[in-house]
């Protein structure tokens, strides 16, 4: 059964243009991030992924009028200040 949507071909070009190169690498690449720590754990405010800069970027360009119903506000809220900042 051919998937139109499955794009192995695209993703496997990443790694090598020769196929039996690329099955290997792909395969390398799946063992060294077995062991690590997903994404999760790192997201501010439940969706952002970055520093503190980026976050603060991003939240900037979202603006305060936004219509972002979909978002909760409290993960819209800025980040608190650290406690270095306001002391």
């Amino acid at each position: 059964m051919h998937r139109l949507w499955l794009t192995t071909d695209w993703l496997l070009s990443a790694f090598s243009l020769q196929r039996s190169d690329t099955v290997l690498r792909y395969a390398a690449f799946l063992a060294e991030g077995r062991h690590q720590s997903g994404p999760w754990k790192k997201l501010i405010n439940q969706i952002f992924l970055g520093s503190e800069a980026v976050v603060a970027n991003l939240q900037s360009n979202l603006g305060a009028n936004a219509r972002l119903l979909e978002i909760p506000a409290i993960q819209r809220r800025p980040l608190p200040q650290r406690v270095a900042q306001i002391a």
